[in-house]
């Protein structure tokens, strides 16, 4: 049985978490990805209104985005029961 990791971090780059993620894969193990930038990407795609919206929440690390990728992580968690959990540069995870 191959043991699995759920990576949780930002991804908006190929020089952070996806080298890691190649490595990790390559020592055997299967990566699931979780990605945050995609909250406030996603959001600013409707508007300049929401891009600014999106870049202070992403920027400071408040508010209904973070809550919501916060929320949502605890539920990827609870439903898929990953053995392993890494956090990779954890500055959008609340405690």
């Amino acid at each position: 049985m191959q043991r699995s990791i759920l990576l949780i971090g930002d991804w908006h780059s190929q020089i952070h978490e996806v080298p890691f993620a190649d490595g990790l894969a390559r020592a055997g193990l299967k990566v699931d990805a979780f990605k945050w930038y995609t909250y406030f990407q996603d959001f600013s795609k409707k508007g300049q209104l929401f891009a600014i919206v999106a870049r202070l929440q992403d920027k400071y690390m408040f508010g209904f985005l973070v809550n919501k990728l916060n929320r949502d992580l605890i539920k990827k968690v609870r439903l898929e029961k990953p053995p392993i959990l890494f956090i990779y540069r954890g500055s959008h995870i609340y405690a």
